[in-house]
């Protein structure tokens, strides 16, 4: 007997858009939309038992931040990974988001400091893995990754850099959970944290922003060398 889809729910979001908007998105995040994959809007307009015109929405702002990629008289499809694109967004964060660390390094206070402090110990106690499968990274522990992320920046003057890195750093998020999924070999993510947080605790910038170049393009490194993202279609 089939059971009958039931109507995604609002919930706490703003809108029903919303509520699609962040559904398609987790489904891309881990894979289960895989790059390239084709988003028919009726389809998931049956399974989530919503409006046609909410799911559309939902979809131009996936498209909007290069999530989904719209493509004339063919519909949507999650964005495709490719080499060329890993490396531009690798190049590109190293350079916002050191210079924003180093920013925040200057400009940093007490609170930030214990802000940083807090974030990075929930992270470190987050189990990365979801259920019973490591290989997929946790919402929780995305968040909470995210959380840790933004308060290392987060004293930077520059509110424009932030953005720019924010967004840099959820386009990369789909590049780190495909590293997680084919990589064989051992990497303490906990400890490049650790080291990170205690570089911008004692003020050395240039320690700091040499260990964030190094965490960000290890994920570009697996991923190149495994030819998981040598695909530029």
């Amino acid at each position: 007997m089939s059971v009958t889809p039931q109507p995604l729910q609002r919930g706490s979001h703003p809108s029903l858009r919303a509520a699609i908007y962040d559904a398609l998105r987790e489904d891309i995040m881990t894979g289960r939309l895989p790059p390239g994959k084709t988003i028919g809007v009726k389809d998931v307009q049956r399974e989530f038992r919503v409006g046609l015109s909410a799911v559309r929405e939902a979809l131009c702002q996936l498209t909007a931040d290069g999530l989904v990629i719209a493509e004339e008289q063919r519909g949507f499809r999650a964005t495709p990974v490719s080499a060329t694109d890993l490396i531009d967004v690798t190049r590109a964060r190293v350079e916002i988001e050191t210079f924003a660390l180093r920013d925040a390094i200057a400009h940093g206070d007490v609170e930030w400091e214990a802000q940083l402090l807090a974030d990075g110990h929930k992270l470190a106690q987050i189990r990365g893995g979801e259920g019973q499968n490591p290989r997929v990274i946790s919402n929780a522990y995305r968040q909470q990754h995210a959380a840790f992320h933004d308060a290392l920046v987060s004293a930077s003057s520059s509110d424009w850099m932030k953005r720019f890195r924010r967004t840099l750093h959820a386009h990369s998020e789909r590049y780190r959970q495909l590293a997680v999924w084919y990589n064989d070999e051992p990497r303490n993510v906990t400890l490049e944290h650790k080291g990170i947080m205690e570089a911008a605790l004692a003020r050395d910038a240039d320690r700091a922003a040499e260990l964030m170049a190094e965490h960000i393009n290890a994920t570009a490194r697996i991923l190149l060398r495994l030819g998981v993202a040598e695909s530029d279609a």
